[in-house]
C-alpha cells in the first residue's frame, strides 16, 4: 500500500468512511431528546438561533418560526431558547422517530414515555412525554398525536 504523509491509502479511506458515517448519524438524529433539535439547544441565545437557522419566516418577541432549514418554531424567553417545536418530517431522533411516525412505533422506541389523552384535542389525541434534565433544569420532550392513524404531528422539546 502506498503511504501518503505517514498514512496508508487504506487507512486514509477508512478514516474518511468513519468520519462520513459519524456525520450522517449526527444529521439523522437531529432531534436530541431533552436538549433540542435542528442544531439548536435549549438555552442557546436568540442570536445563535438566527445565525444557525437564518432569517425566520415569522418573528415575534417570544418566538421565531422557520420554514427552512427546518419547519420549526423556537420559543424565546429572556433572549434564550426555552422550547423548540418540530413539524418537519426530515428531523428525527436517534431511534428514527419523527413527524409521521406511528403511535405504536413511538412507544416501542421510547417505552419510558408517559402517554395520556389531552381532552382538549379530541378523543383520539395522545401526548407521550419523556421528562429529563438539561443544564440543571427540568425538560419535557413531547410527542403529540392529534388524529388516530396520522402519526406524530409535532415534537416539542422545552424547559418545564
Amino acid at each position: 500500500l502506498r503511504r501518503r504523509g505517514g498514512v496508508t491509502a487504506m487507512a486514509f479511506a477508512l478514516m474518511v468512511v468513519v468520519a462520513a458515517s459519524s456525520f450522517a448519524a449526527r444529521a439523522e438524529a437531529s432531534i436530541m431528546l431533552g436538549q433540542g433539535a435542528a442544531g439548536i439547544r435549549l438555552g442557546d441565545s436568540k442570536g445563535y438561533v438566527l445565525k444557525k437557522l437564518g432569517k425566520p419566516y415569522r418573528s415575534e418577541p417570544t418566538f421565531l418560526v422557520f420554514e427552512k432549514p427546518c419547519l420549526c418554531s423556537v420559543d424565546i424567553k429572556q433572549n434564550r431558547v426555552s422550547g423548540i417545536d418540530i413539524f418537519s418530517k426530515s428531523q428525527r431522533t436517534s431511534k428514527g422517530v419523527g413527524v409521521g411516525t406511528s403511535y405504536e412505533k413511538t412507544v416501542v422506541a421510547y417505552p419510558e414515555a408517559k402517554c395520556y389523552h389531552p381532552p382538549v384535542y379530541g378523543e383520539t389525541s395522545r401526548y407521550c412525554v419523556i421528562k429529563s434534565e438539561y443544564k440543571g433544569r427540568a425538560v419535557k420532550t413531547v410527542f403529540a398525536f392529534f388524529e388516530k392513524g396520522l402519526g406524530v404531528r409535532d415534537i416539542e422539546v422545552r424547559f418545564g
